[in-house]
């Protein structure tokens, strides 16, 4: 699905809150870091983790 964002373990995704899906019904649209690619991201598939600069290696 197009619409659906690609990612991989350790992949930083930086959440788009635009509205267009919504976190209660278990979705988010987010930004890869490393591919710049926007997507629908399942809030079960990933940790969301409340930082203000980049994580460490050893925290991905």
């Amino acid at each position: 699905d197009p619409a659906l964002l690609s990612y991989r373990r350790g992949d930083v995704l930086y959440i788009i809150k635009d509205g267009e899906y919504s976190s209660d019904e278990g979705w988010i649209k987010a930004r890869n870091e490393r591919t710049s690619q926007t997507g629908a991201v399942s809030l079960d598939a990933i940790r969301i983790l409340p930082l203000l600069s980049r994580p460490t290696e050893e925290t991905l």
